[in-house]
């Protein structure tokens, strides 16, 4: 096959993952249903293909057929940028976090990969998360009293 006379377009499949800021589960509901409507809008708009698009409640992923001149980069800021305003315009409750998306996001390019696969790797590039609260004190013994624990060893 002589790929420089071809005049079939060539695409590069992108696999994308993200998530809302302090992985909040908030893409649920009227808010899904929003985002895969712009996500398909701004497909349109930057002239790539939407292959899969799954939204769960604390992240999505989407895997997007592009051209080559088309950066993956440019793909992912143009819809974070994109649906963070909106989405935060017309839901309210949006606003309570500072903003909509981390700044993090993974990219993986290549046919042959599943859905399961690329998110398990996004989680594992997650730090890990820090409990709710402040931190318990360490319980201070009086002077001169022994820890019952300590002194049964």
């Amino acid at each position: 096959m002589d790929i420089h006379n071809s005049d079939e377009p060539w695409y590069i499949t992108y696999h994308f993952v993200w998530g809302p800021m302090r992985s909040k589960a908030c893409l649920v509901g009227d808010i899904a249903s929003r985002l895969q409507a712009l996500v398909e809008e701004k497909a349109d708009v930057l002239s790539f293909e939407t292959r899969t698009l799954i939204i769960m409640p604390d992240r999505v992923y989407l895997a997007a057929a592009a051209p080559p001149t088309l950066a993956p980069h440019r793909i992912v800021c143009q819809i974070k940028a994109l649906t963070s305003r909106a989405l935060r315009d017309e839901f309210p409750e949006l606003t309570r976090i500072p903003t909509l998306w981390t700044r993090a996001y993974l990219v993986v390019a290549g046919d042959e990969l599943t859905a399961e696969e690329v998110i398990r790797r996004y989680e594992a590039t997650l730090s890990p998360r820090r409990p709710r609260g402040r931190p318990r004190k360490a319980r201070q013994l009086p002077e001169g009293s022994e820890d019952v624990q300590s002194s049964e060893e």
